[in-house]
């Protein structure tokens, strides 16, 4: 993961301020999951590019740097927060 990717996801998720599923799914990503985000961005809008979100979610979370991990909803999401 290089930085600029980083960022990506994070501003991403600044810029929706709810929950957003996750989602790691290698074939038919949604658009509108972390996974489906990572897809358009990095790979070309290939919904069926490799599956990227878990460890992007677990390192955004484990960072400490304003991203909530939610896995008692349906499907597991992630949310910007102010601290």
């Amino acid at each position: 993961m290089t930085k600029h990717m980083f960022l990506s996801i994070y501003d991403y998720l600044k810029s929706k301020g709810g929950w957003i599923e996750i989602r790691a799914r290698r074939v038919g990503a949604r658009p509108n999951t972390v996974e489906g985000v990572i897809k358009k961005i990095f790979f070309n809008d290939n919904p069926n590019g490799l599956s990227t979100a878990t460890w992007f979610s677990a390192i955004l979370v484990y960072s400490n740097i304003g991203i909530e991990f939610n896995n008692k909803a349906k499907g597991q999401k992630i949310k910007f927060f102010k601290k």
